[in-house]
């Protein structure tokens, strides 16, 4: 007998997420080497966001379907790749249009994306 799994859509508290059994995924390393050790970027990820002509500034609120989080990477939207790489966090649930939002997690990855994507963004002086 199979259980269906809890997602934490909009709850970020930790002692409520690991209390009422919901999915948690530990990503505090990622973040840890993105904002302290400046970590790089993933070069796929920043592709992936210039090709859909997305501005850093764009990031703080997404939408995704179901469909987007199946793809296989080489097809994932920006979307999903940003998901699945812990910088955006799925907020809430759209039941009238089968859609999920997606927002970045906290400040700490908030500064180290953007600490990451920013320089890739602006024209460097020859």
């Amino acid at each position: 007998m199979s259980t269906q799994k809890k997602y934490p859509i909009d709850i970020r508290s930790f002692p409520r997420i690991r209390e009422e059994g919901y999915v948690y995924v530990d990503k505090t390393q990622y973040v840890y080497d993105l904002v302290n050790n400046g970590a790089t970027y993933p070069s796929y990820i920043i592709e992936s966001l210039k090709k859909a002509k997305v501005q850093p500034s764009q990031l703080e609120r997404m939408v995704a379907t179901a469909q987007d989080f199946d793809a296989p990477i080489e097809e994932m939207s920006f979307i999903s790749l940003l998901y699945q790489s812990g910088y955006l966090t799925i907020t809430g649930y759209n039941e009238v249009s089968d859609t999920y939002i997606l927002e970045i997690p906290n400040k700490e990855v908030r500064l180290g994306l953007m600490h990451s994507l920013i320089p890739n963004y602006v024209e460097q002086p020859a």
